[in-house]
C-alpha cells in the first residue's frame, strides 16, 4: 500500500510539473493561486 502510495505522489508530481513548466499549454491561473504557489516555494 505505502510504494503505490509513493508511486502515485511520484507521478503527481511529476505530471504536475510537466503541466506548469510546459510553455505551449494556455494555462492561465487566478492571482490567487498564483500567490499560493509563490508563498509554497519560497517557504520551502
Amino acid at each position: 500500500m505505502s510504494w503505490a502510495v509513493l508511486f502515485a505522489m511520484a507521478a503527481i508530481i511529476f505530471i504536475s510539473r510537466y503541466v506548469f513548466l510546459e510553455p505551449r499549454l494556455p494555462l492561465v491561473l487566478s492571482p490567487n493561486i498564483q500567490r499560493l504557489l509563490t508563498t509554497l516555494h519560497l517557504r520551502y
